[in-house]
């Protein structure tokens, strides 16, 4: 059993759906759990206080029922909240959401996609690309489109363990690599 971080967030995951029938988990659940994933990567500040240990346990208890009504969260992820805050392990509370999100999906049979482009994509150019690593990865995924600029031009995708890239960037770094190894 995996110790380190992102191997205890995904321990707690693994045990938050294991107690849901995933496949009757709502579309709307997982979109509110991205809500809330996006809401504390954004504010880390929160979750230092929420882990503060000066911070009484009834007050802690309140200020995330509160958070957790703001997304609509319903008592399960309120619970696994609280016993995460409970074990002092709110530094993993971003990666126990976001696996819950991932595996929630991945058992729908979805895919969460992250993909960077150096630039603005058209709706098309974004339909056609979720379409082809769709039919690639054998599952309908759930794009997340981004935009990076130091790719200089091109596409990085990443689902899950998949990983692909298409950039100049890319190029630059493997001719960086191949000139290091020759000298």
């Amino acid at each position: 059993m995996r110790t380190d971080g992102f191997g205890l967030s995904y321990n707690y995951a693994r045990a938050f759906l294991k107690v849901w029938n995933v496949r009757e988990i709502p579309h709307t659940f997982i979109e509110n759990l991205k809500r809330l994933y996006v809401f504390f990567n954004k504010n880390h500040h929160i979750i230092s206080i929420l882990s503060s240990p000066a911070l009484e346990a009834l007050s802690r208890n309140n200020e995330i029922k509160k958070i957790c009504d703001d997304f609509d969260i319903d008592e399960s992820i309120f619970n696994l909240i609280l016993v995460v805050f409970k074990h002092n392990q709110g530094n993993l509370l971003t990666t126990i959401l976001w696996c819950i999100i991932r595996d929630g999906m991945r058992l729908r049979g979805e895919c969460l996609c992250e993909i960077t482009s150096s630039h603005d994509l058209s709706s098309e150019l974004k339909e056609k690309i979720a379409k082809n690593f769709s039919g690639i990865l054998g599952c309908e995924i759930v794009p997340e489109f981004h935009v990076d600029p130091s790719l200089i031009c091109g596409v990085r995708v990443k689902c899950g363990q998949f990983f692909w890239e298409k950039s100049i960037a890319r190029r630059l770094q493997l001719f960086a690599n191949s000139l290091e190894l020759g000298a």
